[in-house]
């Protein structure tokens, strides 16, 4: 088997996901054959007029089992348009207006067994809409045996 991080760098790959349906929570699954080392998610959430929070979370999911939950420090009002960035880079929020939730990732998160990174807000609403995510990792593709 081969090792679990290859000595070579791999590709960065970056994976423009599908623009989900209102009401829907974003969902990409690792391909067969593959590893990743994620390295960011990016979107933007936004919410129709009803009164509830929101309350957004990336989830990472092996096997059926959340193996890692991120959120920001903050709830997504109603009637509210905002960017996420879930990155493995630490830095500081430099957006004034709170526009931007920023979530800091563990830096070195490496997959090999089809890893699903979806979104899993709380209290969605029907009118609420995700947009088409950007996602990007470092991937190795596995030699053929």
């Amino acid at each position: 088997m081969a090792e679990m991080i290859p000595d070579q760098q791999g590709r960065l790959r970056h994976i423009t996901l599908a623009l989900p349906g209102a009401g829907i929570d974003l969902t990409v699954t690792q391909d067969a054959g593959v590893r990743w080392r994620f390295k960011s998610l990016r979107f933007v959430f936004d919410t129709d007029a009803n009164a509830a929070d929101r309350h957004v979370r990336i989830v990472f999911i092996l096997g059926g089992t959340n193996v890692l939950v991120l959120w920001p420090q903050q709830d997504h009002k109603a009637n509210t348009n905002r960017g996420y960035l879930v990155s493995t880079v630490s830095a500081t929020e430099i957006d004034t207006n709170g526009a931007l939730r920023y979530i800091i990732a563990p830096e070195d998160m490496l997959f090999n067994n089809q890893v699903v990174i979806a979104t899993l807000v709380e209290s969605m609403q029907v009118g609420d809409q995700l947009s088409a995510a950007e996602l990007l990792v470092e991937e190795w593709i596995e030699p053929l045996a």
